[in-house]
C-alpha cells in the first residue's frame, strides 16, 4: 500500500506489485549466478508458494547462497534503488519497520529496475550505523503518512560521505554481467 495515503490495496494492485517483485527477483537471480560464477556455490530462491519458502520469506529472506558447501549467506532484495540512493523503513505505525526488525538476512541488496545496478551491505553493520549515527543525529530521516499511520524512513544517499564505504555498488555492464564499483 506504499504511497496510497491509506487507501486499501486491492487484489489487482497486489498482483501488479507481486509481478514487479518477481521480475526484480528474476534479474537478481541472474546477477547472483554471474557474480558468484567463479565460486563453489548453490543459490536457493525461496518460493513463497512452498512451506519452506513461505517460512524463509516471512523471516525476510529472499535467497540463500551456500558458499563452499558450508557457509549460508541469507539475502533480502529490495527493488527500490534510484540514481540518488534508496530508503529503508525504520518505523511503521509506531513499531519497528522491516529494516530495524530484520535479523535473519545477513545482506540486503537494493536493485535499480531501470539500470539493473545494485548496492549491497551487511545488514547488522548498516543497522548499527543507522541506529547509532543517523537516528541520533536525525539526519536523512523522513516521515510520511501512509497505510493509515506514520512511516519513518532513512534515506541512504549514494554520493554522500556519510555513507561512503558502507555499501558495495554493483554496476551493470550488460549481457548479464556486473562489476563492483
Amino acid at each position: 500500500m506504499g504511497g496510497n495515503n491509506g487507501v486499501r490495496m486491492y487484489k489487482s494492485e497486489w498482483t501488479r506489485n507481486l509481478a514487479k517483485g518477481q521480475k526484480a527477483e528474476s534479474d537478481f537471480d541472474t546477477m547472483l549466478e554471474t557474480y558468484y560464477a567463479n565460486k563453489s556455490k548453490k543459490i536457493i530462491n525461496w518460493d513463497f508458494n512452498t512451506t519452506d519458502g513461505k517460512m524463509m520469506e516471512e523471516k525476510g529472506i529472499d535467497h540463500t547462497i551456500i558458499l563452499n558447501s558450508d557457509f549460508e549467506l541469507h539475502t533480502q532484495l529490495k527493488a527500490n534503488l534510484y540514481n540518488w540512493g534508496c530508503y529503508v523503513e525504520l518505523y511503521k505505525g509506531g513499531k519497528e519497520g522491516d529494516f530495524l526488525k530484520a535479523e535473519e538476512a545477513h545482506r540486503w541488496y537494493h536493485f535499480n529496475k531501470k539500470t539493473y545496478d545494485m548496492i549491497y551491505y551487511d545488514l547488522p553493520k548498516m543497522q548499527n550505523f543507522i541506529v547509532n549515527t543517523i537516528i541520533k543525529n536525525k539526519k536523512y530521516i523522513k516521515e510520511m503518512y501512509q497505510d493509515g499511520g506514520t512511516t519513518t524512513l532513512c534515506k541512504i544517499v549514494l554520493n554522500d560521505n556519510t555513507f561512503k564505504g558502507r555499501y558495495t555498488y554493483l554496476k551493470y555492464l550488460g549481457n548479464g554481467k556486473w562489476r563492483s564499483k
